[in-house]
């Protein structure tokens, strides 16, 4: 740094040596058209006072006067740019170096630099900003002004916070966070909440669950963590329990708007008392306040069909109840002996029943004629095929009495 202020001070004092002292008084500096262009020799003094600035003492040529503002204008008289120009030293490694400083005994020194470098350590463009002594790091700022109103754009501090306000836009194919982060993340994006005490959410690529994706917020007290994504693409709602197995895991109640489909797959529920609900849709025609339900009982394996009524209290219902241990139907009946047993009436239109259940024993010839018929249907047997055959026989039986009955008659006259 030493050798950067001995460059700008030469550079300095070779700018001014171009130029003779102007004799001008302060209203012709006042007024620019009023500039006086005489050009002359100008005599340097033999040697350059010594500056100290905190541990650095550096040669200065320094401008005095007594006006408000002192102003170094440079100005070319021909081509179409001006350009102050500072060239390193003649040796490597090299840097060249603009700086502004504040200087005082009270504040000590404070100062920002922009550099272009040439170490080995260090081949970069850059700004820095440095203190010496009792200096402090100031916000670095990048702001727009007309005067009056001073717009601030960019923000960055001392303790490695930097801050856009107003829009951010990315040009490019990726905006990339990246970094050691916390325990618990490598790298995230927060969506803070403009309050006293921010509400934020969280997108990170966690560590303490190995690069998971993780959705998460803070309400001001406390972390919640609504949704999470592993690497193996497991999605899990409301919950962390099982990254290894769930591939979607849900804590709490989910709505479908729509079909959900099942390729090739189980459903499955577990639990004490797991049920499918069914109930009508909000806006539908018809509302109740009966919600039906398909229950497995897993204490005694019992599959149950049934209704309740939200409006009352203990109003639960069972339609179908099938035992888990003999596979035995029960509709709107308790338990017992038979395999199918219903309270109330049973409407079908045919009933098919073993045949070598009803038409096993001794048969009588009439009986036995009926049973080569129903034969030739296979071993299942339809009641309706059997009442109609048992009609039939009634019907001809009936004629049999029938004309018996006259015979009779006939013999008693």
């Amino acid at each position: 740094m030493k050798y950067n202020y001995l460059l700008f001070a030469w550079l300095l004092s070779a700018a001014v040596a171009e130029a003779q002292p102007i004799d001008v008084n302060l209203s012709s500096l006042q007024n620019p058209n009023q500039r006086v262009h005489k050009r002359a020799q100008t005599v340097l003094p033999d040697s350059l006072s010594i500056f100290k600035s905190g541990s650095y003492q550096v040669s200065q040529y320094q401008i005095e006067g007594e006006d408000e503002v002192q102003v170094l204008d440079i100005q070319r008289n021909k081509g179409y740019y001006s350009i102050l120009q500072i060239n390193s030293p003649k040796k490597t490694p090299f840097e060249s170096t603009l700086t502004l400083m504040n200087e005082s005994d009270s504040m000590g020194v404070e100062f920002l630099d922009l550099y272009n470098q040439n170490y080995l350590s260090e081949r970069q463009f850059g700004i820095r900003l440095q203190k010496r002594g009792k200096g402090a790091y100031k916000p670095f700022v990048i702001d727009f002004s007309d005067g009056t109103e001073k717009t601030k754009v960019f923000q960055a501090t001392g303790d490695r916070v930097s801050t856009f306000f107003g829009k951010l836009e990315v040009a490019g194919n990726f905006l990339s966070v990246q970094g050691k982060g916390s325990g618990y993340s490598f790298s995230a994006l927060e969506l803070k909440s403009d309050e006293d005490i921010p509400k934020l959410w969280q997108i990170s690529h966690k560590q303490d669950v190995p690069h998971a994706l993780s959705f998460s917020y803070y309400d001001g007290d406390a972390w919640k963590f609504p949704l999470m994504i592993s690497e193996k693409g497991n999605t899990l709602v409301g919950s962390i329990d099982d990254l290894e197995n769930a591939r979607l895991q849900v804590t709490g109640t989910s709505y479908f708007n729509g079909n959900v489909q099942f390729d090739d797959a189980n459903l499955l529920l577990t639990g004490r008392d797991s049920r499918i609900l069914f109930q009508a849709a909000p806006g539908t025609h018809k509302q109740t306040s009966n919600t039906g339900f398909l229950t497995f009982d897993s204490e005694n394996g019992d599959l149950l069909l049934g209704n309740t009524d939200k409006n009352c209290v203990e109003s639960e219902s069972v339609s179908i109840l099938v035992s888990g241990e003999t596979g035995d139907v029960f509709i709107g009946a308790d338990r017992s002996r038979e395999k199918l047993r219903a309270v109330g009436n049973i409407h079908a239109a045919d009933v098919i029943v073993d045949s070598s259940m009803i038409l096993n024993g001794e048969l009588s010839d009439e009986l036995k004629e009926l049973n080569e018929i129903i034969k030739q249907g296979g071993d299942e047997l339809s009641l309706v095929l059997l009442n109609r055959l048992l009609l039939n026989k009634i019907a001809e039986l009936t004629q049999k009495l029938n004309s018996l009955e006259q015979r009779m008659q006939e013999l008693e006259r």
